[in-house]
């Protein structure tokens, strides 16, 4: 017998979601121009897979004239790219744990969807203040190289009126400071004004007001991280104060066709 050598071909190809192959051979050292096709008792000159992975093939068999050595071959699958991006979502504080989870895949192959991919952490972000909460994605896969973009829960502060309290008084000669309190509007869960910071600032033109008229009572000065705090001015009014005159007297005066009468002796206010 001569010598000949049987190398199985091989091949690298990327996970497609599908049965792949590799089949075929090559072979040296026939003699007289023989080919292949000689060989009629070859095996396993094939490999096949579907998943990421290396698979060999199994080369085997005799021939009459011929000592056969044999190289296998193989088929190499190597993993498709894939994008996975966490959902976001924007919510309004309201006092509450909020949440949001899930993620979007991009890159699947043979209508695969996000149910393949099992290995997947960290697809959630969850917060009650206002703020920025990351999602923070991990994880791996058999048949995917795997690209992350994380997502964020984004909590935006609630609005909150703080209308200041309408006062009255009547003129006492004095200046009129502060206020008469405040009413809010628009706490969540229960909240209520001991949650804010700062203090609370009266202003406007009721600040050193003094005569009877109508004066506007402003105010600022809460703060809250949770609350988008809008103040609605109050009004002061500075009614005027009765005031009587008695006692109220006339000189007596005789006709005299010509002098127009005066009073005196008005009397006491």
């Amino acid at each position: 017998k001569a010598d000949a050598t049987i190398t199985a071909n091989s091949d690298s190809k990327v996970y497609n979601g599908l049965i792949q192959n590799v089949s075929g051979f090559t072979v040296t050292g026939l003699v007289n121009n023989e080919d292949k096709s000689v060989l009629t008792g070859i095996t396993g000159d094939n490999a096949s897979g579907k998943d990421v992975g290396v698979y060999n093939t199994a080369l085997a068999g005799t021939d009459t004239n011929y000592n056969l050595t044999f190289n296998q071959g193989s088929l190499e699958i190597t993993k498709a790219d894939a994008t996975i991006t966490a959902n976001s979502d924007s919510k309004v504080y309201n006092g509450l744990i909020q949440n949001v989870s899930g993620f979007t895949v991009t890159g699947l192959v043979n209508n695969e969807d996000k149910s393949v991919l099992t290995g997947i952490t960290g697809d959630n972000a969850s917060g009650k203040d206002v703020g920025v909460y990351n999602t923070a994605l991990a994880g791996t896969d058999t048949n995917y190289n795997l690209t992350f973009e994380d997502g964020k829960l984004t909590i935006t502060k609630a609005d909150l009126t703080a209308t200041l309290n309408d006062n009255s008084k009547t003129y006492d000669g004095t200046s009129y400071s502060g206020g008469n309190g405040i009413t809010f509007n628009g706490f969540v869960n229960g909240e209520t004004a001991s949650l804010l910071g700062g203090n609370l600032v009266y202003s406007g033109t009721s600040q050193g007001a003094k005569d009877a008229g109508n004066y506007i009572i402003s105010g600022s000065g809460l703060t809250s991280n949770n609350y988008n705090i809008s103040f609605v001015d109050g009004k002061l009014t500075i009614n005027k104060k009765d005031l009587t005159i008695s006692n109220i007297t006339a000189n007596n005066k005789t006709y005299d066709g010509t002098t127009t009468a005066t009073l005196s002796n008005i009397g006491t206010l």
